[in-house]
């Protein structure tokens, strides 16, 4: 006799796969390109499926968390630690911790593309 999963169940387990993928995918992000591509991957995922995902850190010493409320993402970037090194990769984030909700795509990576050195 077989068992049938229900699809709650599977689309639950699903999302919690892409989501660890995403995390996953952040943490081994080491050029601005990367971490760039990694912002837009998971700002589609967010927004696509108006889903939250927090706690994505990348090798640059940055946390981001992807917050989805009615229609709009807010993201909030912040320093894992208060350093002057340069981390592996070469890629640093110079910034105190902040929010903020882009328009669109396209202005949260530019908005990165300003931000990352």
């Amino acid at each position: 006799m077989f068992t049938s999963v229900s699809s709650s169940h599977q689309t639950t387990k699903n999302t919690k796969n892409v989501e660890s993928h995403l995390h996953e995918l952040a943490s081994f992000s080491q050029s601005k390109e990367n971490i760039i591509c990694a912002v837009g991957m998971i700002y589609d995922y967010c927004t696509t499926n108006n889903k939250s995902l927090d706690e994505v850190t990348f090798p640059c010493k940055m946390k981001m968390n992807f917050t989805y409320n009615s229609n709009s993402l807010s993201v909030e970037i912040e320093p894992l630690r208060k350093t002057h090194t340069r981390p592996l990769g070469g890629v640093v984030f110079p910034m105190l911790s902040i929010s903020y909700t882009p328009n669109n795509k396209e202005k949260l990576l530019e908005y990165m593309e300003r931000v990352l050195r």
